[in-house]
């Protein structure tokens, strides 16, 4: 299923779901914790690659500094990865507050004789 698809499908279940603010900050949070796992896999292959550079001895400088370029660019986008889970979960908190606040109900008449 190439990509255009996938979204098309995507948007079509969301747009025929009835979700209430804290429906929506759970799949948020289920949508976060997806995130963060796949991210952890490929942590941990990084970290794979890594101690496997390390134990070769026949790297030269040149490819030990692209090496360690390319180690830096997976942290840092992994913390921009971490960053956006965070505002991801602040913001199903935010929804999740929001449906615990009672609704209002129908305002209040200035009229006193009401």
């Amino acid at each position: 299923m190439d990509q255009l698809q996938l979204l098309e499908d995507l948007q079509s279940i969301v747009d025929h779901l009835d979700t209430d603010n804290d429906r929506l900050a759970e799949l948020i949070i289920v949508s976060t914790l997806v995130g963060e796992a796949l991210l952890s896999g490929i942590l941990f292959r990084e970290y794979e690659l890594i101690k496997n550079f390390n134990e070769d001895t026949s790297a030269t400088a040149c490819e030990t500094a692209e090496f360690n370029q390319s180690v830096s660019q997976v942290l840092e986008s992994a913390c921009c990865l971490e960053e956006a889970f965070a505002r991801k979960l602040e913001a199903a908190l935010a929804l999740k507050r929001m449906a615990a606040e009672p609704e209002d109900s129908a305002p209040a008449s200035d009229d006193p004789d009401s």
